[in-house]
């Protein structure tokens, strides 16, 4: 027993000598071991690993990639160490740790202090430029040649007062500027990084941003930053923004810049030229957004939210337009957003819209889509909603736009529009110029049954003024609101029986006040005085109050001009009235060409009609005496107008 005591005191006393219990940052006075890349040092602590399990052993080295311990890193008290890579002039440190067993829990460390010198390097590099703000770091990592070049380097900066380094590379911003970074071997190459430092709220070369109370605030001159979802500097502030202000002087904003933001108002400034990709993407609580008159590109999709009911447009923006809160170009020949949340189950695309553009109809509430024979080039992804039936004519851009959709595996249906029996309000066309009087009809079709029918009619009041409206009554109760020129006009029929009626139901007369695009007139159904009414339940319904699932078509109207000519020539009325027609255009033939010819008294004798071709024969049985041949040239047989003048002979 007196035997086990006393070894147990030189136990003790030992490791109270040379195993200390708290590790101390290594200083220049310890002992340093300088080894060159690829030696192998021999590690011995001089102890005794006595009994197995009363005393253990670990090693650990603080930089595996420099200096790394041959074979197993425990249970053992000498060990080899091999210097792999230079050490850059740093210490790298080789610590041993011994545990006691049950009966000696008491822990000690050895550490070793070791410089690893490479060769003369014979190249450096590093990148060329590195961002950071005021409020961060990076660390610079610069490569060498050969492998076992020697790492070591002095750093310096060109400009402290905006990024200062240290003597391992590691670069802090202070002020906003650009700073040069270089680093300098043991054997003096030299590379370069160009750091430029933003202010931590900067979101722009010459913006920043700032949030108080809700409100989001980008200021400065310039583009915005381009960011990913959710990857702005101000997201985290997402759910509580209830506003965002863009002030003048931001020309760009970038892309997902305002994602996922919970803000319901959003102001853009004047200076606005372009919107980035996704830039309102998800934003849940916007349902209206207005683009002021500068703007003038837009990226991919920006508003793809599912919140969007409307789009406005700056009545001064040459390059876009908006129409029933649906964007189109200026001249709304093409057709460039539907918003997601815009309330109803049907559209129908306009007559004058040729194009429809990059994911227009993404993901909207829509289930029927009607796509007039107008519309020659659908954009990939254009037509883009789950389980929408789009009606067309067979063969067209839109059945192939459909027929793409499906092939990627998503679901949408086609349908001859020819053979669509849905009921429909259809507002006409026409032309005119300043002071002139243009009528236009409202017609319904596909009617089976109303009791009530009650529409509004909207256009632009700086174009048009609406002087009157003769209305049929139908067998119901007519009635219209008040005010003809508001730029917004109800009409309302009324029974208590069904009205099977189809035909014009209206017919609406403008003058005219200034006219240099085309200007939409818009039809719908009747919103309500305070715009809650729904449709096919406060309006629009059966007498046994059903909804009648009405489609609207709008119209328009165009200024008074023609881009075509028509040349009758070859004119011969032996035994036959034959002859041919010529037509040129610099913006391609197409439409339909319609023959008449006249008696002396002016009464119809034939028609015939053409498709419109650069050269069509015709021929007539009869060339009556002191009559007249009428040939004009029309856009289609829909909407009547001409593409060309008249052009009449005598016969």
């Amino acid at each position: 027993m007196k035997k086990f005591i006393s070894l147990l005191l030189i136990c003790v006393l030992v490791c109270s000598v040379v195993l200390p219990t708290a590790y101390a940052e290594p200083t220049p006075e310890r002992k340093v071991i300088y080894l060159d890349v690829g030696d192998t040092y021999t590690i011995d602590t001089g102890r005794s690993m006595g009994i197995s399990d009363l005393l253990y052993a670990n090693w650990y080295s603080s930089d595996s990639s420099k200096l790394r311990i041959v074979g197993d890193n425990y249970g053992k008290a000498k060990s080899d160490v091999y210097a792999a890579a230079s050490s850059g002039g740093e210490i790298v440190t080789i610590q041993v740790e011994f545990a006691e067993g049950e009966v000696f829990p008491e822990k000690g460390v050895f550490v070793y202090f070791f410089v690893i010198r490479g060769e003369d390097p014979q190249s450096i590099t590093l990148p060329p430029t590195a961002e950071l703000t005021d409020t961060t770091s990076i660390r610079l990592t610069p490569e060498f040649t050969p492998e076992k070049a020697e790492t070591a380097c002095t750093w310096s900066s060109s400009d402290p007062s905006v990024a200062t380094v240290s003597d391992t590379g590691t670069v802090t911003g202070v002020s906003k500027g650009t700073a040069v970074i270089t680093a300098e071997t043991v054997n003096g190459l030299t590379a370069q990084c160009t750091v430029t430092v933003r202010p931590t709220n900067a979101c722009g070369d010459d913006l920043e941003w700032s949030v108080t109370g809700g409100v989001l605030t980008i200021r400065g001159t310039g583009a915005m930053y381009d960011y990913t979802v959710d990857g702005t500097p101000w997201a985290k502030y997402n759910a509580e923004m209830t506003s965002i202000l863009v002030s003048e002087g931001v020309t760009r904003i970038g892309d997902y810049a305002f994602s996922s933001s919970a803000a319901s108002q959003v102001v853009l400034p004047e200076s606005l030229l372009e919107i980035g990709d996704e830039a309102f993407f998800d934003c849940q609580n916007l349902q209206q957004l207005s683009l002021p008159s500068g703007v003038r590109s837009l990226s991919g999709d920006p508003f793809s939210s599912a919140a969007l009911k409307s789009i406005l447009v700056s009545r001064e923006n040459p390059y876009f337009s908006s129409f029933d809160g649906v964007l189109y170009s200026k001249d709304m020949t093409a057709l460039v957003r539907y918003p997601s949340g815009r309330e109803g189950a049907h559209y129908c695309v306009p007559y004058c819209v040729k194009q429809i553009l990059y994911a227009a109809f993404y993901n909207t509430q829509l289930e029927t889509l009607y796509v007039p024979e107008t519309v020659s080039e659908i954009a990939y992804f254009g037509l883009s909603t789950w389980n929408l039936t789009v009606y067309g004519v067979k063969g067209s851009a839109a059945e192939q736009a459909v027929l793409d959709y499906v092939a990627s595996g998503l679901t949408m249906y086609f349908r001859d529009i020819s053979l669509a029996d849905d009921p429909m309000v259809q507002v006409g066309r026409g032309r005119g110029s300043g002071g002139d009087t243009v009528s236009i009809p409202v017609l319904l079709s596909g009617n089976t049954g109303f009791a009530n029918l009650n529409l509004q009619i909207s256009y632009d009041t700086s174009a048009l003024s609406l002087k009157s409206v003769q209305a049929e009554e139908l067998g119901a109760l007519y009635t219209e609101g008040a005010g003809m020129d508001t730029g917004v006009f109800s009409m309302s029929w009324d029974s208590a029986d069904n009205i099977t009626y189809n035909g014009t139901i209206a017919t609406l007369t403008f003058e005219v006040r200034s006219l240099s695009e085309r200007t939409p007139i818009g039809v719908s159904f009747y919103t309500g005085l305070d715009g809650d009414y729904a449709d096919g339940y406060d309006v629009n319904y059966t007498a046994a109050y059903e909804p009648l699932n009405l489609r609207y078509m709008s119209g328009d109207i165009s200024p008074e001009d023609v881009s075509g000519a028509l040349t009758i020539a070859n004119l011969s009325t032996e035994e036959a009235l034959r002859f041919s027609v010529q037509l040129t255009s610099e913006s391609g033939i197409d439409g339909v060409v319609v023959a008449a010819v006249y008696d002396h008294t002016g009464k119809l004798c034939a028609l015939n009609l053409r498709q419109a071709a650069e050269h069509t024969e015709f021929e007539f049985a009869q060339a009556p005496d002191g009559g007249r041949l009428s040939v004009l040239w029309l856009e289609s047989l829909e909407s009547l107008r001409p593409v060309s003048e008249l052009e009449e002979l005598e016969l």
